[in-house]
């Protein structure tokens, strides 16, 4: 099997990804001596096509055991041994394989906000030093094929419930979330938070404590389904997620895309137009969030989050 590998692209540099999850928006900003930090809604463009640019990480949850699901070394669907960044065999590995009714949980990052509404110059961008959003993310696997090219996914949210005991298991009851505080449909949970310092391997060994500093600041957005169009899909040249932590942090693995609505209960700037993406049906649909992108290696990289992430958001935010 083999895996792309290549450098960043505008595209990709300028935005970040998923699968279970929680959002957390960031931002920090040059002060004056009394000055107080502005939310994360003063660096968008409003009026013009928005466009995050960021980068994640997420944990599987085996809900599901494959029969080769295990804490043993394993192959690929070949049999073979070697590695996965060339032509050759898969490496020895703990094989980890998603199946339906598995989850997905995670952390995002937007690093800049960008205007598409213009070419692209200085005024176009807004970021500065530690100038980010986060995010938290947590969702399941609803259906699984195989196809020519690998396994395509789609996903679905968990219960408000399930959402909120998800983010307390792996914060090690350190993050509480309350249900009631979820809506229905919530795959995506934003935060903002006027001194953003994490970063995926910020606190690299201890899970509990990244979801903490993730998720540090004032609730946001909550971002999910609400309409029969919003989706959330992905396709993978295999199933076996272990494969991710064999490969460099520049590879490019598969593709995600998401088309997501803006729920009820979400906080700041919530006057937002949709934008067009394209779902499962291959048609165009309209959406408040429109993501894409790709997985990525995580090799080499400090981080308790194996399955790394490379996306970009697409949103229109009115005055």
């Amino acid at each position: 099997m083999k895996l792309v590998s290549g450098k960043h692209t505008r595209a990709q540099l300028a935005a970040t990804l998923a699968i279970a999850v929680v959002i957390v928006l960031a931002s920090t900003e040059t002060q004056l001596k009394t000055a107080e930090p502005k939310r994360v809604d003063s660096l968008f463009f409003l009026g013009e096509l928005n466009r995050f640019a960021g980068s994640g990480g997420e944990i599987l949850i085996n809900r599901v055991l494959s029969e080769d699901d295990a804490s043993t070394p394993g192959k690929d669907q070949d049999g073979q041994l070697g590695d996965p960044d060339s032509n050759g065999p898969i490496p020895e590995h703990v094989i980890q394989r998603l199946d339906v009714g598995d989850r997905l949980a995670g952390i995002g990052i937007a690093h800049l906000v960008e205007s598409l509404s213009h070419p692209p110059g200085p005024s176009t961008f807004h970021a500065a030093g530690d100038n980010k959003k986060n995010a938290a993310r947590v969702f399941q696997v609803k259906t699984k094929q195989a196809t020519a090219n690998g396994f395509s996914f789609t996903f679905s949210p968990l219960s408000p419930d399930e959402f909120s005991a998800t983010v307390a298991e792996l914060s090690s009851g350190a993050v509480k979330i309350a249900a009631a505080t979820i809506p229905v449909g919530t795959m995506v949970l934003s935060f903002d938070d006027p001194t953003p310092d994490y970063t995926l391997e910020k606190v690299s060994g201890s899970p509990a404590k990244n979801w903490v500093e993730a998720t540090n600041g004032a609730r946001h957005w909550n971002i999910g389904v609400a309409t029969p169009d919003d989706f959330w899909m992905a396709t993978f040249p295999s199933d076996d997620l272990g494969l991710l932590p064999l490969m460099e942090p520049t590879s490019t693995i598969g593709t995600i895309k998401f088309g997501l609505s803006l729920l009820a209960g979400s906080k700041g700037m919530t006057n937002l137009q949709h934008v067009q993406c394209t779902g499962p049906s291959g048609k165009a649909t309209k959406h408040h969030f429109c993501l894409s992108g790709a997985a990525t290696g995580t090799r080499g990289f400090a981080t308790p989050f194996p399955i790394g992430l490379r996306t970009e958001i697409l949103f229109n935010p009115m005055p």
